[in-house]
């Protein structure tokens, strides 16, 4: 199941992250984690929390138009919390590669809604495809 789920993650965000951006007006209140409002419950939980990470980035990254065409893979390091420890790049144009890293580690990022989600999302890599 475990090796399942490590499988599952590059997939969701895959679709998630090329997919179309939308705006938010969500504010991150200072030194206090996101809560998740995705169900803890793994398959659910892996799609909703892809999703929020999805948003988050979105709107730290308001003009990714700009980079169509054109791809990235990133590697992130999740802390429980959701707090990002560590972002490299895999491989890209180096332009969306410089852009995307920016607007991840802007990004407020919720903690993740269970322990099995995070071992999805704790070491996962990131496609930008804009």
């Amino acid at each position: 199941m475990k090796k399942l789920l490590s499988l599952c993650a590059p997939l969701v965000l895959t679709v998630l992250i090329t997919s179309g951006c939308t705006k938010s007006n969500s504010v991150r209140i200072l030194n206090k984690p996101i809560k998740s409002e995705c169900p803890s419950s793994t398959s659910l939980g892996i799609a909703c929390y892809g999703g929020e990470i999805k948003k988050a980035i979105e709107i730290k990254f308001p003009h990714a138009e700009r980079f169509a065409g054109r791809s990235c893979s990133l590697k992130m390091h999740l802390e429980r919390d959701g707090t990002l420890t560590d972002v490299s790049v895999l491989e890209g144009d180096p332009a969306l590669c410089d852009a995307a890293m920016a607007a991840l580690k802007r990004a407020d990022l919720p903690q993740p809604p269970s322990d099995e989600v995070y071992q999805v999302f704790e070491n996962a890599p990131l496609d930008f495809k804009p």
